[in-house]
């Protein structure tokens, strides 16, 4: 329990860090499509949508906006969608870096070869997270589709070999409560150091899948696995 003097100094930061306002990360949802209809999707997203991509042009006028001001390093976090579906994201990131931000993707790793692995890294990129769902099966079935974990393990592979700043994230479910540890095992023996796991938010096309969410037992489960 916090005493009478921690409780004040951790209130006295907080308020110095609302005052301050960090811009720490920044997140650009850069497309609504994705080559995968995975069954947790909060956002719907779809191979084809009625949206069009949003104009790099227009999202590096908001790093223009920012650069105006001092700021702290920002982290440009480029998530989708499905990010790897841009074929201007290699020029969207050498871009973001010209104007003094660092940035990263946010992939499922399906069209994560070993050619755009080299190409996003020239291009500047220095983190990625990927996505790892449970073992073989239970993967395949969140994401539906037949050989996406398969192609989860050659980006994690690529991943691996390399020096960006790198995690994989999991979306904990009914299905693969029961293989955390094996799921970690998997992660840890690739070389991937950092591991995140989160649980479904009924939104989207989450929310047409209620048997996703952890009951009681499994969320207790899930706390003292980690």
């Amino acid at each position: 329990m916090f005493g009478v003097v921690e409780k004040e100094v951790h209130r006295r930061l907080k308020k110095i860090e609302q005052q301050e306002h960090k811009l720490s990360y920044l997140f650009w949802e850069c497309t609504w499509r994705c080559n995968l209809s995975c069954l947790h999707c909060g956002s719907d997203c779809k191979a084809y949508t009625g949206h069009k991509d949003m104009p790099s042009e227009d999202f590096l006028n908001v790093l223009d906006q920012i650069n105006k001001y001092d700021h702290e390093p920002t982290i440009i976090a480029i998530t989708g969608g499905e990010p790897l579906l841009r074929k201007d994201l290699e020029e969207c990131g050498y871009q973001i870096r010209q104007k003094g931000f660092q940035w990263g993707i946010v992939t499922n790793g399906f069209a994560y070869t070993k050619e755009r692995h080299h190409s996003l890294l020239s291009a500047g990129m220095g983190s990625i997270t990927l996505s790892l769902d449970g073992l073989q099966h239970t993967h395949n079935w969140l994401r539906n589709h037949p050989k996406s974990y398969e192609h989860a393990l050659n980006a994690m592979s690529l991943i691996a070999s390399s020096h960006l700043i790198s995690d994989v994230v999991t979306c904990v479910n009914k299905r693969n409560v029961p293989e955390l540890e094996d799921i970690y095992q998997t992660i840890r023996q690739s070389g991937i150091k950092a591991w995140r796991l989160f649980t479904i938010a009924p939104i989207g096309r989450a929310n047409l899948h209620p048997e996703l969410d952890l009951d009681s037992h499994e969320f207790t489960a899930l706390m003292h696995f980690l």
